[in-house]
């Protein structure tokens, strides 16, 4: 008896959080690979293959998303006029189906985007990541910082330290303190860098 492989895939539905069996493609006894479109995958639209026992154990197998099987399937008379037209054409209730051939891009299970589309996505990523952890000049990191510079004027010392220190962590830099200094303040970093040297931990 003739028979056709489908491929059933769980994919997150419209509904949030919820997923749904689909059916993706079909393929034939002479390994014909045939694509279904996306808005056609939901095995709501394939009421004959839903009554077959074969879609039971599909649906007992399939649990989570991105699961899928490829089951053979019987032909029975009601299952080939919805999949087979009078001239053998695959068709889904008169639409005809796209063969997947080495020419067809191939879809990825779950999103429907190429490979290649896919592909080039990731290395823009890559590309753009690169760019974003590339070494900065210290100094053109510290013009990011939400605070002003520690003088004579500034009154909260403790409160000064903390944002400093939060901005520090923020950016995930060190040995910034002496661009936050002016005046006399500057005059004592010097000072202290002299007396207690470079490789200490007081100056950072």
């Amino acid at each position: 008896m003739d028979k056709l492989k489908f491929e059933f895939i769980v994919k997150s539905n419209e509904v949030p959080k919820t997923n749904v069996i689909c059916i993706t493609s079909i393929t034939d006894m002479n390994n014909r690979i045939f694509a279904i479109p996306d808005k056609y995958q939901p095995v709501k639209f394939h009421e004959t293959i839903m009554k077959t026992e074969t879609f039971l154990k599909v649906k007992t197998t399939l649990q989570r998303r991105h699961e899928k099987r490829q089951v053979w399937i019987s032909l029975t008379p009601e299952i080939r006029n919805v999949y087979i037209d009078e001239n053998g054409n695959m068709q889904l209730n008169g639409y005809l189906l796209e063969e997947i051939t080495a020419e067809t891009p191939k879809l990825t299970a779950t999103t429907g985007i190429s490979e290649k589309t896919l592909s080039k996505i990731l290395e823009n990523f890559t590309e753009m990541t690169k760019e974003i952890n590339k070494p900065q000049h210290i100094g053109n990191l510290t013009r990011t910082f939400v605070i002003d510079k520690f003088s004579r004027k500034t009154s909260n010392v403790s409160q000064w330290m903390n944002i400093f220190e939060t901005e520090c962590a923020r950016l995930g830099i060190i040995e910034t303190l002496r661009l936050f200094l002016e005046e006399t303040c500057m005059d004592w970093y010097s000072s202290m860098l002299i007396k207690c040297s470079v490789n200490s931990d007081w100056w950072m």
